[in-house]
Parts: structure tokens; sequence; C-alpha cells
């Protein structure tokens, strides 16, 4: 089991590759909020939605 430095390092890339990933679908995804569904928060500790979000994902016009 990888402790230390190196489990810092990995969660650090690991973070910075979500980030990049999420950054690459706005920048190239028009993504929309579904209507009619109700967003409610889960009760935990965590941001958490309790049926989650429905999206509507289209590509973006050039």
């Amino acid at each position: 089991m990888t402790t230390g430095f190196g489990l810092l390092f990995n969660f650090r890339i690991a973070v910075m590759q979500m980030k990049t990933i999420a950054a690459a679908v706005v920048w190239n995804f028009d993504v929309e909020v579904v209507d009619g569904q109700t967003v409610e928060p889960k009760l935990s500790c965590l941001l958490q939605m309790k049926n989650g979000v429905m999206v509507k994902v289209s590509k973006r016009a050039v």
C-alpha cells in the first residue's frame, strides 16, 4: 500500500485529470438540465443528489 508522498501525488494527478476531462466536456458539448425533475440534496456529509441530475448532452456546433 502506498502511503505519504506517493499517495498524495497520485491523488493530485487523479484530481487534475478529472478537472481536465470536465473542462473538455463543457468546452466541446452543450450540457442542459432536463426539465420536469425534482432535484433534492441527499442527507449525507458529501454533496450528493437524491436521484441524480438528468442532463441532455449534445455536440456543440462549430
